[in-house]
């Protein structure tokens, strides 16, 4: 009787079936550590930003200096993958513009791939006057496609990660009880009879297509849409590639404490 008392009763849901327990989260990482945590000072903070503003004006020197096409090339695109290419967008809307008229004759693949896409990418063969208008607006409202791709890469980049064997089982396990949403991995094993693996071979492959989705709105964007919204869902995109990378950092974020202490915490010196 001692042991029933107290063992904690499962919860029972509308119709009088039991209902599991809710699932149990690791405890914050932080701890107390952002409710005590002391921001840089005025001065410190000045210095900071006027260390980031003296590295900005060497690069945006690089920047103009570069003459060569391939570096050119180079330059922009470790600049846009660094999320940097907001601070120098004048020197590389020239650089682009010399880019698109130049002879590339002679010129390998990798240049002349490379070069297609980051003209396609910042609207070379469409107007570049990009504009959110009012038909924008309509047009995110509506859900299109490249919120639907955007939905199911991140549904489906969780599942995927949420199944994996080891170090994520608990996780997986967690997720299949409770309140959670079932898994599109259990569910594709009880559709098609199929395995584990295979079931998320077939997920993975779902999760490629819709990044080509969201990809080719960058690329090829409607009239109703402005530039900038494709990109903003493609940079959240990556941002979900990047927790989902080596683990789940949305659910235990052990993996992401790091970046978070760079970004937010350690003063750039």
């Amino acid at each position: 009787m001692e042991m029933m008392a107290a063992t904690t009763p499962a919860r029972s849901n509308a119709e009088g079936a039991p209902k599991a327990p809710p699932p149990s989260f690791h405890p914050s990482l932080w701890g107390d550590f952002f409710l005590t945590y002391q921001p840089p000072t005025a001065p410190k903070h000045a210095c900071m930003r006027a260390k980031a503003d003296l590295s900005r004006e060497e690069v945006r020197k690089i920047v103009k200096s570069t003459n060569e096409l391939p570096k050119m090339l180079d330059l922009i695109i470790t600049l846009q993958r660094l999320g940097l290419d907001i601070y120098y967008e004048n020197e590389i809307n020239e650089l682009l513009h010399i880019i698109y008229n130049s002879d590339i004759r002679g010129e390998d693949l990798h240049f002349v791939s490379l070069r297609f896409y980051l003209l396609r990418k910042n609207g070379y063969d469409v107007s570049a006057g990009d504009i959110v208008s009012n038909d924008t607006f309509e047009w995110v409202l509506s859900y299109p496609q490249l919120f639907k791709s955007f939905d199911i890469f991140v549904r489906f980049s969780n599942d995927i990660v949420s199944s994996q064997k080891k170090l994520t089982f608990k996780i997986f396990q967690r997720e299949q009880t409770g309140d959670h949403y079932v898994s599109t991995i259990q569910c594709y094993m009880e559709e098609h009879g199929a395995t584990m693996h295979d079931a998320r071979e077939k997920i993975k492959e779902l999760v490629e297509d819709s990044w080509k989705d969201m990809v080719r709105y960058c690329v090829a964007p409607t009239k109703q849409q402005a530039l900038a919204v494709p990109r903003t869902v493609v940079n959240f995109a990556r941002t979900v590639n990047n927790m989902y990378k080596h683990g789940d950092a949305f659910t235990s974020s052990h993996d992401i404490k790091e970046m978070i202490t760079l970004l937010y915490v350690e003063p750039v010196f």
